[in-house]
């Protein structure tokens, strides 16, 4: 498995590649494909040859994924695992670490039937991202402007913005892709977010293809990252995903030349998932399951601004966090019933619905905006 990992202070640990598999390595090989492709547009028999195998590739992907979800990931077939496997064990050991790039193993998906789905969606993600690629290249080899790219990392709440869940279409995601036509109108968006995904989830897929060059190398990209609830909702403590989450900083900035936003974990009142992982996440005093996601969250977002606040007086401006969590606070009716988000816009306590994407997008945006590109006060050095 390739690992990435820091030690020591965030802003100024390396970032630690296996050696097999080096940096260079990894620039080099999208630069080599990049001149092939360039050399086959060239002449009419190549432009054949590179559409011959795009379609032989598209076929493979879109009928025979199993074959390709099985050499990757042994855990597809459930012959190799026992599915829904608590995440954390009673004593706090978690079967993935936040920070290690893992694809989904028997701790992290509840069935065979799953796996297969997220392996699928891995699959559909990797083609979307080299279809947008390609597309970005040829525009820029014609001569044409291409639009700002917009790439959004995650887990469900982005992958809403393609209408699904696991790549399957959610009517109850069904009006939020309008969201970005018109609240990202001015944008190029690139939406690499599956549901269910934790952090170290991400960081694979950032390692198996999420990150090409024609969007990487691009200055004015933006790269918009929101993960790190499912670690919370799994049983994870706050400081492994806050390591998880300078892990990432850390990566895409070392990785791509456009600018990189965290947002802060959105607020959940999803409570009755609490009792899923107590223990071993449970209440101090009573040895209940929490009566809330929030103190987690609060705590993983305040020393996420810690963290980013650090690399974004080193990188000067480069990356910054957002909290936009203001947008889906309950009014005061609401918090006497005991609500702890706004329904109207998170109607099941977790995702944002369109509505609630609309605000979102508009918080964004906001910092987007900003010329110095800091969103969240800087931390005295």
């Amino acid at each position: 498995m390739t690992t990435v990992s820091l030690s020591g202070p965030a802003e100024s640990a390396p970032m630690m590649m296996p050696h097999h598999y080096s940096s260079a390595d990894r620039r080099s090989l999208p630069v080599r494909i990049r001149d092939i492709i360039h050399s086959l547009l060239s002449t009419n028999r190549g432009r054949v040859i590179l559409a011959a195998y795009c379609a032989f590739a598209f076929v493979v992907l879109k009928y025979n994924p199993l074959a390709l979800n099985m050499q990757r990931n042994p855990y597809a077939d459930e012959r190799y695992a026992t599915f829904a496997t608590p995440f954390c064990g009673p004593d706090g050991i978690c079967g993935e670490k936040a920070d290690e790039p893992s694809p989904r193993t028997k701790y992290s998906a509840r069935s065979a039937e799953q796996m297969g789905l997220w392996n699928k969606a891995v699959d559909d993600e990797s083609q979307r991202a080299i279809t947008y690629n390609l597309h970005r290249e040829a525009v820029r080899a014609g001569g044409g402007g291409t639009t700002r790219p917009l790439v959004l990392l995650g887990d469900s709440i982005f992958e809403s913005y393609l209408g699904s869940s696991y790549g399957e279409p959610q009517d109850k995601f069904a009006d939020v892709p309008s969201v970005l036509t018109t609240d990202y109108a001015a944008f190029e968006p690139l939406v690499l977010g599956i549901s269910g995904d934790q952090t170290q989830h991400l960081l694979w897929r950032l390692l198996n293809g999420g990150i090409l060059p024609e969007y990487a190398s691009d200055p004015s990209a933006v790269f918009v990252v929101l993960i790190g609830t499912n670690n919370i909702g799994s049983g994870m403590e706050p400081g492994e995903v806050n390591q998880a989450l300078r892990t990432i900083g850390q990566y895409l900035l070392e990785e791509v030349k456009g600018r990189i936003i965290f947002v802060e974990l959105l607020p959940r009142g999803d409570v009755f998932r609490t009792k899923d992982i107590c223990p071993p996440r449970c209440d101090g005093d009573t040895g209940k399951p929490l009566p809330s996601f929030l103190p987690s969250i609060n705590e993983v977002n305040a020393a996420m601004r810690d963290n980013m606040s650090r690399l974004t007086r080193k990188y000067r401006g480069r990356i910054s966090t957002v909290n936009c969590n203001h947008v889906f606070a309950p009014d005061e009716a609401a918090l006497a019933r005991g609500e702890e988000v706004n329904t109207a816009l998170m109607p099941d306590s977790l995702h944002p619905n369109a509505a609630g994407h609309h605000l979102l997008a508009q918080c964004v945006l906001r910092c987007v905006e900003k010329e110095d590109g800091i969103c969240a006060p800087v931390v005295a050095q």
